[in-house]
């Protein structure tokens, strides 16, 4: 009995794990059954913030990548049914070199229970450029000089609540503003403004912006709570600077990789509709998205299925999918890496793909290998999704097969399981027409006619 008990007791436990297999095997063997699971391995993408208050004359993204090459990238937005490749503009944050950065640390009464954080995140950074100088600035009441302009090794070092702080009712911070901009004079620096969302501009912050962005000063606001504030996204975006909520992006990423592209969309009369913004250079993409002024128009009732020939492109293909790879050297498909090649091959079969356009395979690899090897496994790699791709589609497609080697991670090649999603194969439609229809999927409708 006793046995029994804890064979039941066992089971149990590995009941969820036990029907994840059944599910799993079930799935496997048809490949019809994979043709919704469009990112069977997902990898957490990285987030554009986007400034859309300004619409229809201007969008703004703030995002974070050291390897962002402006001139090789591409914008894409995509609203409804409609797709559109968009010029931009884009303006490194923070200069490669700099003699000073000067912190101010708003210290009202609203920011208190932030201040022991805002510390910490000064600290962190001082520890990682030990050899530029820094000053800190906190604004309460009045604007006070905590610490003189000082070595990042040596303010790491520091007990930062030792400081002096000012009395927490009210905000100088045109104030401090007007004293950080003493500081830098004729140095190349740059401003990092810790604070919450209860900043108001003022003319003499007005001021002080404007002087900063005349003397090349950019700010990095890092609003640490309360709803999106517009004066402190203004005083980056005037300065071109960086605006971060509510920490989505470390201090120090920014210092090393932080952008603000800027740009004017063409579909301005989208009434309260979802703009989808997709960001990509090599293998590298950034996703966002934002809404639109206005109502939208209520919605239609849902369409009796279709002819196959009639659907547009789903998105995924547009924005691209990942086959995966895994291990060192490994050149076989595997399981995952079969479901997300099944998709595009029924999306490839079903979906009415417009005459001239071309499926790019791109392989990739990790940092393991010598150079010469890697290049030659991540083109083998390409070849044999391609070849999956060309013995089971249909419709024939034009293929351009690439191979990247250890270029272009998705991830830093810094540990074993970062190193896994790096050896990867790359597959998207690319579209000779600057505009093309898409079509997104709703998972769990066949769009094929029983």
């Amino acid at each position: 009995m006793t046995t029994e008990k804890n064979m039941f007791k066992y089971a149990l436990k590995y009941l969820p794990l036990i029907f994840v297999v059944i599910l799993l095997s079930g799935c496997g063997n048809d490949r019809n059954s994979a043709k919704f699971i469009f990112m069977p391995v997902e990898i957490r993408e990285r987030s554009i913030f986007v400034d859309s208050e300004k619409f229809p004359d201007e969008v703004v993204l703030f995002f974070c990548a050291s390897d962002f090459a402006p001139s090789d990238a591409e914008l894409t937005e995509i609203i409804g049914d409609r797709l559109d490749n968009i010029e931009f503009s884009a303006v490194r944050a923070i200069p490669e070199s700099l003699d000073i950065l000067v912190f101010i640390e708003d210290c009202s009464g609203s920011m208190k229970p932030r201040l022991r954080q805002t510390d910490r995140i000064i600290v962190e950074l001082a520890r990682q450029f030990g050899e530029l100088n820094a000053a800190i600035v906190r604004v309460g009441k009045h604007p006070v000089i905590a610490l003189e302009s000082t070595r990042c090794s040596k303010l790491a070092q520091i007990q930062l609540d030792t400081l002096e702080y000012p009395s927490p009712k009210g905000t100088a911070l045109a104030d401090g503003f007007e004293l950080a901009n003493e500081i830098i004079g004729e140095q190349s620096g740059a401003i990092v403004l810790l604070a919450d969302g209860s900043i108001s501009r003022t003319v003499k912050l007005a001021e002080q912006t404007a002087l900063a962005s005349k003397r090349g000063i950019p700010v990095v606001a890092l609003q640490m709570d309360g709803c999106e504030s517009g004066a402190l996204k203004s005083i980056s975006k005037e300065t071109n600077g960086f605006y971060a909520h509510h920490e989505v992006n470390s201090l120090a990423e920014i210092l090393t990789g932080g952008w603000t592209v800027s740009y004017k969309p063409v579909a301005i009369d989208t009434n309260g509709a979802e703009h989808k913004i997709v960001l990509r250079w090599g293998a590298q993409k950034r996703l966002g998205a934002y809404k639109a002024p206005g109502t939208p128009p209520p919605r239609a009732p849902e369409p009796e299925p279709v002819l196959a020939e009639e659907i547009n492109i789903p998105v995924q293909l547009i924005e691209g999918m990942r086959v995966p790879f895994v291990e060192t050297g490994n050149v076989e498909i595997l399981r995952a890496g079969r479901e997300v090649l099944d998709s595009i091959v029924f999306m490839l079969d079903s979906y009415n793909i417009p005459v001239g356009a071309k499926l790019a395979v791109d392989g990739y690899t990790c940092n393991i290998g010598a150079e010469n090897y890697n290049n030659s496994l991540s083109l083998r790699r390409a070849k044999i999704a391609a070849n999956y791709i060309r013995q089971n589609c249909a419709d024939g497609i034009q293929l351009i097969i690439d191979g990247h080697g250890e270029a272009d991670p998705i991830m830093p090649n810094d540990s074993e399981s970062n190193r896994k999603a790096n050896r990867r194969v790359e597959i998207r439609l690319i579209m000779e027409e600057k505009e093309v229809e898409i079509f997104t999927s709703h998972p769990g409708k066949s769009m094929r006619k029983n």
